[in-house]
């Protein structure tokens, strides 16, 4: 029998648990942060609604990059670029440049997510 905690095994648990805290993190706090830069509850909503058909409208793609990339690239290129986003956040104090790096955020969280959770080949 093989063993369960083998290294690569250990690497996707820890990213796996690092995306799943930063989704749920930002998903509780960017409302916050909106309204605080000057945004309204009536954009918070907006923007919510917007989040979620980005996620829905990159699935397909990420689906298709799956398909035709190598998974460890994409994976690669995906966590940096959320790592990247993240720390964007941390000086972007104007609400448009926030919503909309938020929504590049929320176009590359499938991908990643995708990858992670499918085995590769």
């Amino acid at each position: 029998m093989e063993p369960l905690w083998t290294n690569n095994f250990i690497k996707i648990w820890v990213l796996n648990l690092t995306l799943c805290g930063w989704s749920f993190m930002i998903g509780a706090v960017f409302p916050v942060y909106v309204v605080r830069l000057g945004g309204t509850e009536m954009l918070v909503g907006i923007m919510a609604l917007v989040f979620s058909g980005a996620s829905l409208a990159m699935r397909p793609v990420a689906g298709w990059l799956m398909d035709n990339q190598s998974r460890g690239s994409l994976l690669i290129w995906g966590s940096v670029s959320l790592i990247a986003i993240s720390l964007l956040f941390l000086v972007a104090p104007i609400l448009s440049l926030v919503l909309v790096l938020r929504i590049t955020d929320i176009s590359i969280s499938p991908g990643d997510w995708s990858t992670i959770m499918n085995p590769s080949p």
